[in-house]
């Protein structure tokens, strides 16, 4: 038969495509996935985007006590800024596409992640 629970939520916040889709292991299931991909998007980041820079900064000349130059700092600066912005948007469809009920548990998700 049909059980009526009550649950405090705002109406607003309610996933309605999630329900009756998946069980707490299948959710529990996806989220450690979703580690796996966070740890593939790092390795993805630190081989693309910073071995580079990491090598160009290894093999500088800082004789005489050279030091590279502010498009190398600039340069660094962006490397951070588009690898967090990687890890933001990772980390935003491992949330969305765990199948939380409730944007609250996603959120709470997203952050632990």
């Amino acid at each position: 038969g049909i059980e009526m629970v009550t649950f405090e939520a705002e109406p607003d916040t309610v996933q309605w495509q999630y329900f009756g889709h998946s069980t707490k292991s299948e959710k529990a299931m996806r989220i450690a996935v979703g580690f796996g991909v966070i740890l593939l998007a790092c390795l993805f980041w630190a081989i693309v985007f910073y071995s580079p820079y990491a090598y160009y900064v290894m093999t500088f000349n800082y004789e005489n006590g050279r030091e590279p130059g502010f498009i190398v700092g600039f340069a660094f600066s962006m490397i951070v800024v588009v690898g967090n912005a990687i890890m933001y948007e990772v980390c935003a469809q491992i949330s969305d596409r765990v199948g939380f009920r409730f944007k609250d548990e996603r959120e709470a998700c997203y952050m632990v992640l």
